[in-house]
């Protein structure tokens, strides 16, 4: 996940994909708690979450590609991308992932925590990207996945540039076949596969949105709105509610992952809020949304620990209104407090290591000298 203050200013700032991250992660957040509590029958759980995750790969390929693409693919380019995505994603991982097997002290009575990691030998295993994630960890090593395949990605636009003129053609293909994959079985081995063509449509659209101007257009607009309202339409839940067919279980969780529909609606909607300037704008590019945006990863990876507390705490009786405004006001408050005193320092820390052993080494002689 990048955040738009991260682009080049040259390049100009994209407020609005701020806001999008925001609302990706309030989608996770309410289709979690609604699987917890079963907030209206548990219609926006079950698979629902998956939503806001298209959102965020489409995210990554977008930024990925707005950012670095234009850039030289040299040894010192690619390696400060590299540090800078491992300090977006990995010290707060670190420390979520911990979360589970210290949180089992706690005893949450029906909690989430006591269904997912723990013991730190599986820690381990996690952080180290051998076991696949569990709860939402599970995107963290599809999306450096992503992170190291746009490496490939970058190379093969800088040699198209140059050599292969046919080369958007073939990648063009590539995600319509991947999003034409149909896998009957959720396999984990394949898990990459099934989930790269919304990264990829996220790098097709920056190429193609550089060439375009944005623009105010009412109608564009409105759709573009109509499309955030038409955003629930594509949790597994309500095609059920709406008649549309059972899934079955084992399905469930890939039922919006393999919906030529859903992804139709998710890229068309990606594609005016970049154009748009009007009220779609205007909306995800206000402050409120603004700030969801910018605490959207510690809000992504803490929000179950936070849901798991609050509904353990707060008893049923005490209405499906006051649980829930709790739990949303508790968890975008632990994520301000993250996003300020953990994630923010922790990400700069790595930033500034290079610098730091740079000095380090820079000043070593200089003791030995002094001490001689």
């Amino acid at each position: 996940m990048v955040y738009e203050r991260d682009l080049n200013p040259r390049k100009g700032l994209i407020a609005q994909l701020d806001g999008l991250r925001g609302l990706a992660a309030l989608i996770v957040v309410v289709s979690h708690y609604s699987n917890e509590t079963l907030l209206w029958g548990g219609v926006l759980g079950k698979g629902g979450g998956q939503t806001g995750v298209m959102l965020f790969f489409l995210l990554s390929g977008f930024l990925m590609a707005h950012l670095h693409l234009g850039e030289a693919f040299t040894a010192r380019n690619v390696g400060r991308y590299a540090l800078r995505r491992i300090a977006r994603v990995y010290p707060l991982f670190l420390i979520a992932a911990a979360l589970p097997p210290t949180l089992l002290a706690l005893h949450f009575r029906g909690g989430v925590a006591m269904n997912t990691v723990n013991s730190y030998g599986l820690y381990l295993r996690q952080v180290a990207l051998i076991d696949r994630g569990a709860l939402v960890f599970w995107t963290i090593r599809v999306e450096l996945l992503f992170y190291a395949v746009f490496i490939a990605i970058w190379l093969l636009h800088r040699l198209s540039l140059r050599y292969l003129s046919g080369a958007w053609g073939t990648a063009g293909a590539l995600i319509l076949w991947l999003s034409y994959l149909r896998i009957e079985d959720y396999d984990f081995r394949i898990e990459f596969f099934q989930h790269v063509h919304y990264f990829l449509f996220g790098v097709l659209s920056a190429l193609a949105w550089r060439r375009r101007e944005s623009f105010r257009n009412a109608a564009v607009s409105i759709s573009g709105l109509a499309l955030v309202a038409a955003l629930p339409l594509t949790y597994p839940m309500v095609w059920l509610h709406l008649g549309h067919g059972p899934i079955p279980a084992s399905n469930l969780l890939m039922a919006s992952w393999r919906s030529d529909g859903v992804a139709l609606l998710l890229i068309t909607f990606f594609q005016l809020l970049l154009r748009d300037r009007l009220w779609l704008f205007g909306l995800l590019a206000s402050k409120p949304f603004r700030w969801l945006g910018k605490v959207s990863y510690s809000t992504y990876l803490l929000h179950y620990f936070v849901l798991s507390a609050l509904l353990s705490w707060i008893p049923p009786a005490a209405g499906n209104l006051v649980r829930f405004t709790s739990c949303i006001v508790v968890v975008l408050i632990v994520s301000g407090l993250s996003h300020r005193w953990v994630e923010k320092p922790l990400q700069n820390l790595v930033l500034r290591l290079p610098e730091l052993l740079r000095s380090s080494g820079l000043r070593k002689p200089e003791r030995a000298q002094a001490a001689a």
